[in-house]
């Protein structure tokens, strides 16, 4: 027969348990959303990322149109893989001071730039290319 002692000895090991294990349980859930919340924070650098790279691509094919044409004005959607960029109305007439406002969207990631050009040349100067909020 077990005496007082054993039975809350046995009592105390079980409560023991019970709490180390919440402790687990609380650590783990804590991680996992931390490191749920790491994955959405990479996804959406990747995306930003993606999105510059478009809008640039996008300049660099105005900036070339702009070479070959200087009557160019842009305004259009330009297909890059799976995604798109928008090359906006080119400002501005002839060979010198012209802007490109280029943007991109991925994964809900927007980059918007604008590029201030002095002269086509060539070689073509740039005074500014520059990432921007709003045009």
């Amino acid at each position: 027969m077990m005496n007082n002692y054993e039975h809350t000895r046995g009592y105390m090991v079980l409560t023991t348990v019970l709490i180390m294990s919440a402790i687990l349980i609380v650590i783990s859930v804590g991680m996992a959303v931390r490191g749920s919340n790491a994955s959405q924070i990479d996804i959406q650098t990747h995306a930003s990322r993606q999105a510059k790279f478009f809008t640039d691509t996008c300049i660099e094919i105005a900036l070339l149109k702009l070479q070959q044409d200087v009557s160019y004005t842009g305004n259009e959607t330009i297909p890059i893989a799976t995604e798109t960029c928008e090359i906006e109305t080119i400002t501005g007439t002839g060979a010198t001071n012209r802007e490109i406002d280029a943007w991109s969207s991925v994964n809900g990631a927007i980059y918007r730039a604008q590029v201030l050009i002095a002269d086509l040349g060539p070689p073509i100067r740039i005074t500014s290319w520059e990432r921007v909020d709003a045009f």
